[in-house]
């Protein structure tokens, strides 16, 4: 369950922006790719009132960008401590998660996406949680709870990726001809957007090779 392949494009992204813009306006752009799903999140803020927790959140993810991965949590946490209320404090968070799924501490990540989807002041942050959520619970082959997890949401767009992984949960609860119809959704958007489709379009001949042999 490791789809984070556009990962360091993103942070090389982020580090030319960062690079270009400085401390008048800083914008980054996060990829929230991977395990999880993924979409572009712009942030903007203005330097004046962020300075600090803008600081602290580049050295993450410069950490992050050099696998430092221990620094890199200590560094989120720390922001979420002292500036629990920001938007950086909520993408930290998003970090946080994501480390400690692949250190295998899959409750630990779970609480955090949990906390921040209930705290979360920004609709399109906490519904890229909601995505993450979602997927770990899958992989534990919790399919009505990862439902739930989507179904709860107040509003979520359908990208590629939520598309994708509705996609899995019918898949995994059986029902082929709904999952080859969200796919097919997925891969449109996919095309669309100029993704890559190649993990996609194994799903979909699976799926569609499945349903040949059902005939």
């Amino acid at each position: 369950m490791n789809d984070y392949t556009t990962e360091d494009e993103a942070l090389d992204r982020i580090r030319q922006l960062w690079g270009q813009y400085g401390k008048a306006i800083v914008i980054l752009s996060i990829l929230v790719a991977g395990s999880f799903g993924g979409r572009n999140l712009w942030v903007s803020y203005k330097s004046d009132s962020a300075e600090n927790s803008s600081l602290n959140y580049s050295q993450l993810l410069l950490a992050v960008d050099q696998k430092r991965f221990e620094d890199a949590y200590e560094i989120g946490s720390e922001i979420i401590k002292t500036d629990a209320q920001s938007s950086y404090a909520e993408l930290s968070s998003l970090f946080l998660a994501k480390i400690s799924f692949e250190k295998g501490d899959y409750d630990v990540a779970k609480n955090t996406l949990t906390a921040l989807i209930k705290s979360s002041s920004d609709l399109n942050t906490g519904n890229i949680a909601r995505e993450r959520l979602a997927r770990i619970l899958l992989s534990e082959g919790k399919t009505d709870d990862s439902q739930k997890v989507l179904e709860n949401s107040k509003s979520m767009d359908l990208t590629n990726h939520l598309l994708e992984l509705q996609g899995d949960i019918m898949k995994t609860r059986g029902d082929l001809e709904s999952a080859l119809s969200l796919y097919q959704k997925a891969l449109a958007k996919n095309v669309i957007n100029g993704q890559d489709s190649s993990n996609l379009s194994l799903k979909l001949n699976d799926i569609k090779n499945n349903l040949a042999g059902t005939k």
